[in-house]
């Protein structure tokens, strides 16, 4: 058996703790009849991973937020949502199901008016 000796850092899980941060103030400006309704939650979850970003649409498939995901991990986010539990203590738990979670990254964008291009002599 491998060990994963790989501990779970928030700082390392960025589209996790990021998507799922966004989706915290969604949730937050919605009925509160939703916010404590996993199935409720899960709707809602399913809108937000409708998403044109790469790396989110990846993170939703991965919790099976997606028509095309084939597992389904969407309660490991939903109902501790619904009783407010941290986001990063939720991306704990889902790494701890799968850390894969934790190598997504969100590509850096490079600001070009700031990149030194000039050639080197």
């Amino acid at each position: 058996a491998i060990l994963v000796s790989a501990k779970y850092d928030p700082a390392k899980c960025e589209v996790c703790t990021t998507f799922l941060s966004k989706f915290r103030k969604t949730l937050d400006g919605l009925d509160k009849s939703i916010q404590s309704d996993h199935t409720k939650i899960e709707a809602e979850l399913r809108k937000a991973c409708k998403t044109k970003q790469p790396k989110d649409e990846r993170f939703c498939w991965y919790i099976g937020a997606t028509e095309t995901s084939a597992t389904g991990m969407t309660q490991v986010v939903t109902k501790p949502l619904s009783f407010h539990k941290p986001v990063e203590k939720i991306c704990g738990d889902l790494y701890k199901k799968d850390s894969q979670i934790c190598d997504l990254k969100y590509e850096k964008v490079v600001d070009l008016k700031t990149v030194d291009t000039s050639p080197k002599s």
